[in-house]
C-alpha cells in the first residue's frame, strides 16, 4: 500500500500503540508493562517486539512479537506468538505484511496463536498456519463462581434494563446456586487428593516447579517451558489487573500439579472472571485438579468474579477438565493455529494429541484486561 512504512516497534512508540489499540478492547501498557514485554521471557531468543505499520506519522498498524522457550520430546525449540494484531481500516490494504515479517523472523521453529479470532484467522490460514483437529481447541470450560452476576449478564444481553436485571440477578442468584448443589452440576468434582492445596507467592515459586516442569517434559508433548524462572517472569507483569493467583497441589513426592489463575474482564462483558492460564500435573497426580479448581472458584468469589474460565486446551488435559462438570463454551471458530519452518516437524505436530496447549502457551498471559 503506498505511503504505508513497515518497521519494528520502538521504545518511544508505547502512546501511540495504546491509543491505536485502546478503542479495539486489546491491552494498554504502563511504562513498567511495556519494559516487561520488552525483556521477554527467561531462556528465549533475543527478538523484535514486535512492528508497526507507519503512514504520514502516524501509527495505523501493531503486532506484538513474545518469543518463547517450547520443548518437544526432550528437545529445545524456539517459539514465537503474537499479540494485539490490529491494522486501523485506512491502512488494512498492508495488514498482511505484519502477519509475513512475523512468519518470517529468523531462529523460530514454531509460529503460534491460542487466541486467533475471526478477523485474524483467515490471515493465518492464508500463511500456511493449521488449526488442530481436535475438538477439543473449540471448546472452553466455565465453573460458576457467583450465579447472581451471570444472570444479570444474561438478561441484560436478552434486553432488559440494567437496574431489573440486577434486581433479578440478584434474587435469582442464590436459587440457582442452590439447584446447582443439589443437582451436583457445574461444580469441580470432589476428589480425593492425599496431599494439601495451598496459595503460592510469586517469590516461592522455585526449585518444586522446577523439579514438576521436568517430569512434564519427559511426556514428550509440544509444550512452552514451564520451569520455575519462566513462571515468576510470568506472574511479575506490571499491568496485571490483579496479582495473578498460584495455587500448588502438595503431596510427599512434592510439587503434584499447580494452577494459575488471572483475573480478566472481557471486551463486551460486564462479568469478570478468573482465568485459568496454567493448569499442570504429574500423570500420576490428576486427583489433584479438582481441589485447584475449587481453589479458584473460592478466589473468584473472594475477589467479585463471576465464574472460573478455562480457555480451550490440549487433549490431555481437556478430559480432565470435562470430568469436573463445567459450562461448555463452544467456540464457532478455531483459536489455536501452529505452523512450524520445517515440514518435517510440521508433519510430526499434525498427528493427534502431539500440542499439549494451555493457555500459557500462546499470548493469553499478554492480553488480561482489568
Amino acid at each position: 500500500m503506498r505511503g504505508v512504512t513497515l518497521r519494528a516497534v520502538e521504545a518511544d512508540d508505547r502512546d501511540a500503540v495504546n491509543a491505536l489499540v485502546r478503542d479495539h478492547g486489546f491491552k494498554t501498557r504502563s511504562a513498567a508493562g511495556w519494559r516487561w514485554l520488552f525483556g521477554g521471557p527467561p531462556r528465549a531468543a533475543p527478538a523484535v517486539a514486535g512492528w508497526v505499520l507507519e503512514q504520514e506519522g502516524e501509527l495505523r498498524g501493531y503486532l506484538g512479537n513474545h518469543v518463547l522457550a517450547y520443548v518437544r520430546g526432550g528437545r529445545e525449540l524456539v517459539a514465537a506468538t503474537c499479540s494485539s494484531l490490529y491494522v486501523h481500516p485506512a491502512a488494512r490494504a498492508a495488514s498482511a505484511s505484519l502477519m509475513r515479517v512475523w512468519l518470517r523472523q529468523p531462529g523460530v521453529a514454531l509460529f503460534l496463536s491460542t487466541s486467533a479470532n475471526a478477523a485474524s484467522r483467515g490471515v493465518y490460514e492464508l500463511y500456511g498456519a493449521r488449526s488442530p483437529a481436535e475438538p477439543c481447541f473449540r471448546e472452553g470450560y466455565i465453573w460458576a463462581a457467583d450465579e447472581g452476576d451471570l444472570l444479570r449478564e444474561g438478561l441484560e444481553r436478552l434486553g432488559a434494563p440494567p437496574g431489573a436485571a440486577r434486581a433479578l440477578g440478584r434474587t435469582l442468584g442464590p436459587v440457582a446456586r442452590g439447584l446447582r448443589r443439589v443437582a451436583r452440576l457445574t461444580r469441580p468434582r470432589a476428589t480425593r487428593f492425599h496431599g494439601e492445596v495451598r496459595e503460592v507467592a510469586p517469590r516461592e515459586v522455585g526449585a518444586a516447579f522446577d523439579a514438576l516442569a521436568r517430569r512434564l517434559r519427559a511426556s514428550g508433548a509440544l509444550q512452552v517451558s514451564r520451569d520455575a524462572a519462566a513462571l515468576r517472569w510470568y506472574l511479575a507483569d506490571p499491568d496485571a489487573a490483579a496479582p495473578p493467583c498460584v495455587l500448588g497441589a502438595f503431596d510427599a513426592e512434592g510439587l503434584a500439579a499447580y494452577t494459575i489463575g488471572g483475573r480478566h474482564c472481557a471486551p463486551g462483558r460486564r462479568v469478570s472472571e478468573l482465568r485459568v492460564l496454567d493448569l499442570a500435573f504429574r500423570p500420576d497426580a490428576a486427583d489433584a485438579v479438582g481441589p485447584l479448581l475449587a481453589g479458584l472458584v473460592a478466589r473468584a468469589r473472594e475477589v467479585g468474579a463471576g465464574l472460573v474460565y478455562c480457555p480451550p486446551c490440549g487433549p490431555q488435559l481437556a478430559p480432565v477438565l470435562r470430568a469436573h462438570r463445567p459450562y461448555l463454551h463452544h467456540l464457532a471458530h478455531a483459536r489455536h493455529y501452529l505452523r512450524a519452518g520445517d515440514a518435517a516437524i510440521q508433519a510430526e505436530l499434525d498427528r493427534p494429541g502431539a500440542w499439549h496447549a494451555t493457555g500459557l502457551d500462546g499470548d493469553s498471559p499478554f492480553a488480561l484486561v482489568g
